[in-house]
């Protein structure tokens, strides 16, 4: 054996690559090597363009239009928790982006546990002027690649808001067939005129809505703040290049309500700013809003429909509101 050994001679690529894979083994057999594979259709993607990490992180990525592949070396004396940014298109052929939150606490197998957010669009309900309705009397759930049909719920007649109750874990996309009423006074009667909408959205892999709309709702994502005076900050900066509007929830006619959440829903493509302003019977702006409210919670979107969460005006500093008991 030592007869074959030529210290003195040039390595070859072979020799090289043999002797890299060898050290490579043993130095894993000190740090775990902690993984993390889908497929873009697994984490809610039709396409995959972009993957980063934040700064000075401990995890490597490599991706394809169609898979995702992250992994970590650990070697007992620190935790990995951080997160990654997926960017691409989704189901719809619309831009989306997902925040997935990674961290090698009670892992399995080697394999990276995703922290799970809490969305309010995976349960909890949406109030019916979301859809500029009144009130909610139906509804009908369609699973789009199975052709799962949900049972038809039917409420009180002027229910203001809709409960959802669904597993987040559910990718398939589903059509949402919502009916309601909008109403009007006329002559001290109010009329009902019947609406439906059709919706679609699944969730993606952390149960985030992704909706078939071009408006977003940021209630649930954290980097979105909106002060009680009605300022919007994004990740610590406030928003100064869009105009914010301000939407009574609730009015005393014609009809009153109490719920102010909006679960993981947008505004759908066919409603303008313009028509929202109306249904709400005002020009956006805070200092238009009545000064008597049963309960003055106020919704914020700006020019785009966007949606970025609700506001208490008995809060705020910018007047005082008062509140009608019965």
């Amino acid at each position: 054996m030592l007869e074959s050994f030529k210290s003195k001679n040039n390595v070859t690529r072979v020799q090289f690559a043999s002797f890299l894979s060898r050290t490579i083994k043993l130095i894993e057999r000190d740090h775990h090597v902690i993984h993390f594979e889908k497929t873009a259709k697994e984490l809610g993607f039709n396409e995959i363009s972009k993957v980063t990490t934040i700064e000075n992180s401990n995890l490597h990525i490599s991706y394809t239009h169609s898979k995702l592949h992250i992994y970590g070396r650990y070697d007992g004396d620190f935790l990995i928790n951080e997160e990654v940014i997926i960017e691409g298109t989704n189901f719809f052929g619309h831009p989306h982006e997902s925040r997935m939150h990674l961290n090698n606490q009670l892992m399995s197998h080697n394999e990276f546990n995703v922290i799970e957010k809490y969305i309010p669009g995976g349960h909890g309900s949406v109030h019916m002027s979301l859809f500029l309705m009144h009130s909610f009397t139906g509804e009908h759930f369609k699973r789009l690649d199975t052709g799962l049909e949900y049972v038809d719920r039917t409420s009180y007649k002027d229910d203001p808001s809709l409960s959802m109750y669904f597993q987040t874990k559910d990718t398939g996309i589903i059509e949402h067939t919502i009916t309601g009423n909008v109403m009007t006074v006329q002559n001290g009667e109010v009329m009902r005129t019947r609406k439906t909408v059709p919706y679609r959205y699944y969730y993606d892999y952390q149960g985030v809505m992704v909706t078939d709309t071009v408006a977003k709702n940021y209630i649930g994502d954290n980097r979105y703040e909106v002060t009680i005076g009605g300022d919007v900050y994004f990740e610590g900066k406030r928003i100064t290049d869009r105009r914010f509007y301000f939407l009574p929830i609730t009015r005393p006619v014609p009809f009153p309500g109490y719920n102010d959440s909006f679960a993981g829903f947008a505004y759908t493509d066919d409603i303008t700013l313009q028509q929202i302003l109306a249904f709400h019977q005002t020009d956006g702006q805070i200092s238009s809003i009545p000064k008597q409210f049963m309960y003055p919670n106020v919704l914020v979107i700006d020019g785009e429909r966007n949606i970025y969460g609700t506001i208490d005006l008995r809060d705020a500093t910018f007047g005082k509101f008062e509140e009608i008991r019965d």
